[in-house]
């Protein structure tokens, strides 16, 4: 019994001491958390501190950076704010500049009207002098610079609407010419017509007028006179202008037109509405006349451009070396005008011719043979014979040699008196062409001092024709 009590006393012994060693145990590892929990605090403490000083720093950063951002901000509007009112000031001046031009322009455009309406009123006055005197009108144009032209020198300046400079390059000098009308290298075909325009009345009224480009080869008298088809020349706007004006004087007149196309080739004349080009003579008594002259009854512009279309191709044409599409021939376009008044029973008979000259060069400038050079000379027979009447005219002498061409001798009408008469100088404003330019322009000076007296109307009575003058020929 003793010693199970002592067993129980030493069970328990040892398990009483076994339980102080496992509380030891645990006191020790408590201690050991508490030591490590302390640490831990300490640690969240230097994190909170850590945590807060950051906070403080970014929050410093981020007010630093709101504040330069807000400044940056407020700059910029300031700056906007500073370049819209300068903006609005220039557009102001800008607004204020454009409103001073526009007065400018519009009173340029006033002056630039008056301008022109007092040189139309300038102009007719002059015409009007001009048809007391009966001058021959010659009106200069020069074309302008073409590309197989090649690198040249332009040698003509235009001074104003009436007179030009040439400058002679071989002789160094410079001479300059006065003309009715100056069209520059950059005139218009419209432009040109508005001088020929009053003419086309004056045919309506019974008046013979003769208009014919003169120039060497290549200087633009066929773009003057007949023009491609986009840009037709002389002969077509003078016709649609008489259809035109026969149209305006529908009810107070009845007008019959005929067309002829001839040529002169090698100092014969040709009818080139006919197929084989039949051959004519010229018969010279008071008036000129052509027997056997195809003339075709043309109704209206349309009709025209058929006749000449047919007249056109017909027409001699050959190469030298200034002009590989050089004519050949001087190509003369007759319109007839007959009308009636229908008040007054007047019979009047106009008659028109618009001639396109061949080349006027001289022979030493076409190296031309055989053909060509008997078609050069004649040319020059025929051009230097309308020079030889020209000069007869221009000094008054008693004999005019109008029987020494072909050309001259049909044009004896015209240059004789009761005609109006207008001529084209065409020229290139080539220095290579100089030479050649200052022939055509003085050969233009010499035809100037022609005066062919009034012209008159062709009065229609009992089949025969007489002329009158008349107080309105203002054309």
């Amino acid at each position: 019994m003793e010693k199970e009590l002592e067993k129980q006393a030493e069970k328990k012994a040892k398990e009483s001491e076994k339980q102080n060693s496992a509380n030891s145990e645990m006191q020790k590892t408590i201690e050991k958390l508490k030591q490590k929990n302390s640490q831990l605090e300490e640690k969240v403490v230097t994190l909170d501190k850590s945590i807060a000083d950051m906070k403080q720093k970014h929050s410093k950063e981020l007010k630093e950076a709101a504040d330069k951002l807000k400044e940056q901000k407020e700059g910029s509007l300031k700056h906007a704010q500073l370049k819209i009112v300068r903006m609005k000031k220039q557009i102001q001046a800008v607004k204020l500049e454009n409103d001073y031009l526009k007065k400018l322009m519009d009173g340029y455009k006033d002056l630039e009207e008056k301008y022109k309406k007092e040189l139309k009123e300038r102009r007719l006055l002059y015409n009007q002098l001009q048809d007391l005197k009966g001058n021959i009108r010659v009106n200069l144009r020069v074309r302008p610079l073409l590309p197989e032209d090649g690198q040249t020198e332009n040698c003509i300046e235009c001074i104003d609407d009436k007179e030009v400079k040439i400058y002679d390059k071989e002789a160094k000098k410079s001479y300059k010419f006065e003309f009715d009308s100056v069209f520059g290298t950059d005139s218009t075909q419209a432009q040109v017509f508005e001088d020929v325009k009053p003419l086309a009345t004056s045919i309506l009224d019974g008046y013979n007028v003769c208009i014919f480009a003169y120039g060497q080869t290549g200087s633009g008298k066929t773009f003057t006179m007949e023009g491609p088809p986009n840009n037709r020349g002389v002969n077509y706007n003078t016709l649609d202008e008489v259809f035109f004006m026969i149209k305006e004087r529908k009810g107070e007149y009845n007008y019959e037109v005929e067309v002829a196309v001839m040529e002169i080739y090698n100092e014969n004349l040709h009818d080139l509405l006919t197929k084989d080009k039949t051959k004519l003579e010229i018969m010279l008594s008071n008036k000129v006349t052509i027997p056997g002259l195809t003339r075709i009854k043309v109704n209206s512009s349309d009709d025209v451009r058929k006749v000449l279309s047919q007249g056109y191709e017909n027409r001699a044409t050959g190469n030298n070396n200034i002009n590989a599409h050089s004519s050949r021939s001087h190509c003369i376009v007759s319109v007839f005008v007959e009308g009636v008044n229908l008040y007054t029973q007047q019979k009047l008979s106009g008659k028109l011719h618009l001639i396109d000259l061949a080349g006027s060069e001289r022979l030493k400038r076409t190296d031309v043979k055989g053909d060509r050079l008997k078609e050069a000379q004649n040319i020059n027979k025929s051009l230097s014979a309308l020079g030889d009447v020209i000069s007869s005219l221009s000094s008054k002498k008693s004999h005019i040699p109008y029987r020494n061409s072909k050309l001259t001798s049909l044009l004896q009408d015209s240059l004789g008196g009761n005609s109006k008469m207008l001529m084209f100088v065409n020229v290139s404003p080539t220095v290579e062409s100089c030479p050649e330019t200052l022939c055509s322009l003085g050969f233009a000076q010499r035809a100037r001092t022609v005066e062919l007296g009034k012209a008159q109307k062709n009065i229609v009575s009992q089949g025969t024709t007489t002329t009158a003058s008349s107080s309105n020929s203002n054309n």
